[in-house]
């Protein structure tokens, strides 16, 4: 597990350092696309699955709440699932 979330975090990391040179509202400007649903999937499991503190990440935070602002991110959310578990 500490594997794991060592690679999570350094994930994290560069997604963030990315997003500080191309992000508006979203992951690539003002429009979503595939990038956000890629961006929502693993966000959300490194905050479920490796308790990634995602205020560390100020970019990241951004777009993920925009993105919980539209209601079918909302609906696929991992914890929105019958079988999400937290581990």
């Amino acid at each position: 597990m500490e594997f794991a979330k060592y690679w999570v975090h350094r994930g994290m990391d560069t997604i963030e350092a990315m997003l500080e040179k191309i992000k508006g509202k979203y992951c690539f400007g003002d429009e979503i696309t595939l990038a956000d649903c890629f961006f929502y999937a693993q966000v959300n499991g490194g905050i479920n699955t490796f308790g990634v503190q995602i205020n560390k990440y100020p970019n990241c935070s951004h777009v993920l709440k925009n993105l919980e602002e539209i209601e079918a991110f909302r609906l696929a959310s991992p914890k929105n699932q019958p079988d999400f578990v937290v581990f």
